[in-house]
């Protein structure tokens, strides 16, 4: 197979902030404040390589242990005192300048849509699919100023980030931190979102004032049903088993035209939706209602008869038109919002972003934005490579194990684009991928399965 031409295009990027890191340096005084400006011998590119290459054993090695990774690696003398004395206001505004950089930047290889276009997929007809979702951990006690925690049973210090990002593209879309009690309607934004654009979140992001903005802007949502919902047939209240009661017995998924939202403004603004019923399979229900009782037992009560008649169904609201998407699309389409759950495990599980001993502030910033900056320059390649393979194969590439690789060989990465040596590395990457970079198929009661997300928004 010819290696593809394209994909070189992804270095430009790296090469653009190559040129950006050799013209700062990390410590820097203010010559109007009154402070003398000085170069030090840690300029910003052996720092970032610092924050860059070993950033998943930031958190754990001390810094004694960094000053020898710099002294070996780059080349570099510091005592541990002046070594933390660099990770300070400065750093962490130049590595997360360069964040913003990447973001503003970003290349999109290949454009998806047009692909599923060439298949006649209704997908093709939004212009993007933004999943957003947040993943959050426990920080050490001393960050409770910057990042305020639940306490209690938990820690007074946690973070809180949300990530959103166009499954088509996978460009992001937006990436935000907060003190981890912050709740998740607080990222619920739609400025950068345009008509056209199909959102998909979780139940903890559920608002009715955000959907309303979202159909005003022309934009689509997939959202599961919040229980507790007010529900309205032509502007009368209606419970959920009364509707439950209309779906005739001999199917298994149904369609009811429905308004949402006690405010009568806001459900006049939204206009009505679908709202898609599908029955759970009885082992799945049994499950379910075994978590409940579990979990109701420990509290000395039982759960009501709405909770375990909610249990029985799956349940989506939507304001996609049925022209566009059928109610199996639907469906179907709402399983990939998974995706993004598979790529916060990929933080937590490969690059530990998670795991934070106890150190000063700026340097858990420095290496928190440093694991950031490595997913956001490596995903646009990988995003290619994804699509182009599946095209080309009709296998898709898994995104856990090409980021296992990335980490092992950050510094074989780092000296390619040192020495701008971007169609070496790409190369190297790609054939990474052919000798085991694929998803595996799965055995499930005998039978092989594999969920491939491409394929599903090419059926769809």
């Amino acid at each position: 197979m010819r290696f593809p031409i394209k994909e070189l295009e992804a270095s430009q990027i790296i090469k653009k902030l190559e040129h950006f890191f050799d013209q700062q340096i990390i410590i820097q005084k203010a010559t109007d404040a009154g402070f003398v400006k000085r170069k030090s011998k840690l300029y910003a590119m052996s720092f970032l390589q610092l924050c860059f290459i070993d950033t998943h054993n930031a958190c754990w090695r001390s810094l004694t242990q960094a000053c020898t990774f710099l002294r070996e690696i780059v080349g570099v003398k510091l005592r541990k005192q002046s070594l933390d004395s660099r990770f300070n206001a400065f750093a962490v505004t130049f590595i997360k300048s360069l964040v913003e950089e990447v973001i503003k930047k970003q290349v999109c290889l290949v454009d998806p849509a047009e692909s599923l276009e060439n298949t006649g997929a209704s997908m093709s007809k939004f212009k993007r699919i933004l999943i957003g979702d947040s993943t959050s951990f426990s920080l050490p006690a001393q960050f409770t100023t910057a990042y305020k925690g639940s306490g209690g049973m938990y820690s007074t210090s946690a973070i809180k980030l949300y990530y959103e990002y166009d499954l088509l593209s996978g460009s992001l879309n937006c990436i935000k931190d907060a003190d981890g009690v912050k709740s998740d309607q607080t990222f619920n934004e739609v400025d950068s979102i345009h008509s056209a654009d199909l959102v998909m979140k979780d139940l903890g992001f559920y608002q009715m004032p955000f959907f309303r903005k979202l159909h005003q802007k022309g934009a689509y949502f997939i959202s599961r049903l919040a229980a507790g919902s007010k529900l309205f047939v032509k502007d009368k209240r209606v419970s959920l088993e009364t509707l439950l009661s209309e779906m005739p017995a001999c199917i298994s998924s149904y369609e009811f035209g429905i308004g949402i939202g006690s405010d009568k403004k806001e459900r006049t603004a939204l206009g009505e939706i679908k709202m898609i019923v599908e029955k759970v399979p009885i082992a799945v229900y049994e499950q379910r209602i075994r978590k409940i009782r579990a979990k109701y037992e420990s509290k000395a009560r039982q759960p009501s008869k709405e909770q375990l008649l909610w249990n029985k169904y799956n349940i989506f609201v939507t304001n996609i038109p049925a022209e566009l998407l059928s109610i199996e699309q639907v469906k179907k389409i709402y399983r990939l919002r998974w995706q993004i759950e598979i790529l916060f495990k990929t933080w937590k599980s490969i690059f530990h972003i998670n795991l934070v001993k106890p150190m000063q502030l700026y340097r858990f910033q420095c290496v928190l934005l440093s694991s950031l900056l490595i997913i956001l320059l490596f995903m646009p390649l990988l995003h290619f490579f994804k699509h182009y393979l599946w095209q080309k194969t009709g296998k898709e590439v898994s995104e856990w194990k090409m980021l296992v690789w990335l980490k092992n060989h950050l510094t074989l990465i780092h000296n390619f684009c040192k020495q701008a040596r971007f169609a070496k590395f790409a190369k190297l990457f790609y054939a990474q991928i052919l000798q085991d970079g694929f998803k595996e198929k799965r055995k499930k009661k005998g039978e092989y399965t594999h969920f491939i997300p491409l394929d599903i928004l090419a059926a769809a």
